[in-house]
């Protein structure tokens, strides 16, 4: 499986996904000693002893230069499944442009799928939005239209619609980082 996440920003030498803790630990024992870092949460609990799942957490000196094994309940398994597509990328609002620009620049005419991970098997208003996000992107980068479907159509809208602190904060997920006093990674990823 080829991989290409997004993690020179925090300094991360790269992120390797895990479907659930025991996997991280297991992935973990492969790495050298002091190479790398667990990160993640189940349940958006984050786990005992290890890094959050708190952007914030992941993007400071503890992850520079090592290896972020990283499990959650929605995202890495989402990424695991996709693993039969011949490129894999994980995009957010604060790197979708870039993720645009190099799927664009290495894409030709192939098909672009999103997937949303979403929470607990139901819709996610935050991946959603991301995805309009995304879509927004993609067209801005590309020299020449996308024949979208009416899911990614209604994305886009949805992105056109609101401000990303608004909706981000207005989504389940949002709202449990609030409660739990997260609002500086609310606005960072917004």
């Amino acid at each position: 499986m080829r991989q290409k996440v997004a993690h020179a920003r925090a300094g991360a030498r790269r992120i390797l996904p895990a479907l659930d803790f025991t996997e991280a630990q297991q992935i973990s024992t492969r790495l050298p000693e002091g190479q790398w870092v667990i990160a993640g949460e189940k349940n958006a609990d984050p786990f005992p002893g290890c890094l959050s799942y708190d952007p914030l957490a992941l993007s400071g000196a503890n992850v520079q230069g090592r290896d972020v094994v990283y499990a959650t309940s929605n995202g890495t398994v989402a990424l695991r499944r996709a693993a039969y597509f011949s490129q894999i990328y994980a995009a957010s609002l604060r790197n979708g442009r870039a993720v645009a620009d190099h799927v664009i620049k290495h894409t030709e005419s192939e098909d672009i799928v999103l997937i949303c991970s979403g929470s607990l098997g139901r819709f996610s208003l935050e991946d959603f939005y991301g995805a309009g996000y995304l879509i927004r992107c993609l067209q801005e980068a590309s020299n020449h239209s996308f024949i979208c479907s009416d899911a990614a159509l209604a994305a886009e809208m949805v992105w056109n619609d609101r401000p990303p602190s608004e909706v981000i904060r207005a989504a389940r997920l949002g709202r449990l980082m609030l409660d739990r006093g997260m609002a500086a990674s609310l606005d960072y990823v917004s």
